[in-house]
């Protein structure tokens, strides 16, 4: 009998401390900023912990279609969570450490920025339900299951993720994503823009490349022929110091803004680049209202201006690199009247040109060093003989006062005589002293 009660007592305890364990969890309503000037109201929860191996929480039913996460820690969302709201048709997780992220059937909108993503899965029918995912700052990769599985995506954002190959960005990657409108591939490390399969994006209208590193000869505005409705382009913090221009209309029909804040123009090219897009009623809004030394304010961008800090290198050529074959060719704005400056990446036949110059001054250079250094080698040459008559043993004499008195010859005075004192008069004692 008092077996029986034991077991009883200990499977009470056993409950008890699981039922503590596992938390009762329950969101608080209030307005949100889940994006870059995007405010809504959601139920969010705060600093949820989930351990591997400990019991999960449990999630207070809801019928909120809004949820949030923030500042947590989990690497996915357990299976009771989305039992407990059947409703849930917008998910936000921020800075909470998931690695695999669950869209399941009712999922319009998630935002999951600053976590450690690498893995979807979708469910069902999921994907063609979701019409906005941002996977901001997670070491995400894989962009073809997005373009396979997320067929319904309207908005994506991919920026600061993983999903460059090469340094290069692949616009038809995204091709199968027909609805997509707005696409965000800022600061993914790229130097290098395409579309070699020309896969049109038929619906996009915004397009963010910011913070990459593109430079002339890489970047080619012919690409952006295959989205035909595209009208806003962020080139903002792109290093770019030159770009290509014929008629931007033909490579870009439909646009209406372009973003190049942070770049490093000269003021001469940008003011006429700014003059041939204020033509085609195109802006390219400024965003400046200071510029660092060196730089100049050209309405709202800065630019270098001609009185640079650092002076630019002198005109060497043409600075624009000839276009890659099959390309159609395009003219620089301006050509020759624009000074070489920044540390933009010298090509092809300029480089050469460049190359040669540079290495001809490093050749005057050497010369000149080299019979200086000749020289100098000269002079101290000549001075080794006297440093070493000078310090040579042989040119010092011990002093041995013993072998020189015996060595004096006895027709010259000795020390003694030599050191005899002297009177006032000059002479010495005997001398004074002599036969009046």
């Amino acid at each position: 009998m008092n077996l029986i009660k034991f077991i009883a007592l200990l499977l009470a305890v056993v409950h008890c401390s699981t039922t503590i364990a596992a938390q009762s969890l329950k969101c608080a309503n209030e307005q949100l900023e889940y994006a870059a000037d995007k405010r809504d109201e959601f139920c969010v929860f705060r600093a949820v912990l989930v351990k591997k191996g400990a019991p999960e929480p449990v999630f207070e039913n809801s019928a909120s279609p809004k949820v949030a996460f923030l500042d947590s820690n989990f690497t996915r969302l357990p299976d009771q969570f989305f039992q407990a709201f059947p409703q849930l048709e917008w998910l936000v997780v921020m800075n909470s450490g998931l690695e695999v992220l669950t869209i399941k059937n009712r999922m319009r909108v998630v935002h999951a920025a600053g976590n450690q993503i690498k893995s979807l899965q979708v469910e069902g029918t999921a994907g063609a339900k979701l019409t906005t995912l941002s996977l901001r700052n997670n070491p995400f990769t894989d962009v073809t299951s997005i373009a396979k599985r997320l067929l319904g995506l309207e908005v994506l954002d991919l920026s600061g993720t993983e999903v460059v190959e090469d340094e290069t960005i692949k616009l038809a990657v995204f091709a199968p994503l027909v609805n997509l409108t707005e696409l965000y591939l800022a600061r993914l490390e790229a130097a290098y823009l395409e579309n070699d399969e020309e896969m049109e994006l038929p619906s996009l209208k915004v397009l963010d490349v910011s913070g990459n590193f593109f430079t002339p000869s890489n970047f080619h505005l012919r690409v952006f022929r295959t989205l035909p409705k595209m009208e806003e382009l962020f080139l903002r913090d792109a290093s770019m110091t030159d770009i290509s221009v014929t008629d931007i209309r033909r490579d870009m029909p439909a646009v209406k803004r372009i973003h190049l804040g942070g770049n490093d123009f000269n003021c001469k090219l940008l003011l006429a680049l700014l003059a041939h897009l204020k033509e085609r009623d195109i802006e390219a809004p400024g965003q400046s209202s200071s510029c660092p030394q060196g730089y100049d304010n050209e309405q709202g961008l800065c630019c270098k201006s001609h009185g640079n800090v650092y002076p630019p290198r002198p005109p060497t050529g043409p600075t624009a690199s000839p276009p890659k074959e099959g390309l159609d060719a395009t003219t620089v704005t301006p050509t020759a009247t624009k000074p070489p400056t920044g540390p933009s990446t010298p090509i092809d036949t300029t480089k050469t040109q460049v190359k040669e110059k540079e290495k001809g001054s490093s050749k005057h250079y050497l010369i000149y060093g080299g019979i200086t250094v000749v020289l100098l080698i000269d002079s101290i040459l000549e001075q080794i003989p006297m440093l070493e008559s000078m310090q040579t043993p042989e040119s010092i004499p011990e002093w041995n006062p013993e072998p020189i008195l015996e060595s004096v010859p006895e027709s010259e005075p000795t020390w003694e005589s030599q050191c005899a004192p002297v009177t006032e008069s000059g002479l010495t004692p005997e001398k004074e002293l002599g036969p009046e």
